[in-house]
């Protein structure tokens, strides 16, 4: 094995390669993303909650909450809504002796011009259409 280490074999780091505009903009036309119907829908706030607040693993996406929730909705004294990501917990914040005064990662995101691919209007829609179970579940209407 360290032989074929060594001559630089099968030591190669998978990486996902970053998504150019012009495929985002295919995956708009395509119907990849949208808000058309639930699944689409959920779909889409995932990828632009990815996209916008710096998410980096599937771990991050899956500890997001709705209830109680990370990502609120705000607005300026001028009237102008923004989405406010607050992190809980990240690889870089350990909470540990040294790490004390690290403070979790904030993000603002602002509207989109176009309306159909803003990330606002895509959460209140979501938001709009979901209900609590008893158990605290997320139901997701088929109203969007």
């Amino acid at each position: 094995m360290k032989k074929i280490s060594n001559m630089g074999l099968g030591n190669l780091r998978k990486q996902a390669e970053p998504i150019t505009d012009n495929e985002e903009e295919q995956m708009w036309k395509c119907g990849v993303l949208g808000s058309h119907n639930p699944r689409l829908l959920v779909n889409t706030l995932i990828y632009l909650n990815g996209l916008h607040f710096s998410l980096r693993s599937g771990q991050e996406h899956r500890k997001l909450r709705f209830k109680n929730s990370q990502i609120c909705l705000l607005t300026r004294i001028d009237g102008t809504s923004f989405l406010r990501y607050k992190e809980d917990v990240s690889k870089t914040y350990q909470g540990g002796l040294k790490h004390r005064k690290v403070a979790p990662k904030t993000v603002d995101h602002y509207p989109n011009s176009d309306k159909n691919k803003c990330h606002i209007e895509i959460y209140k829609k979501i938001y709009g259409s979901v209900s609590f179970s008893g158990k605290g579940r997320c139901i997701l209407s088929d109203a969007p």
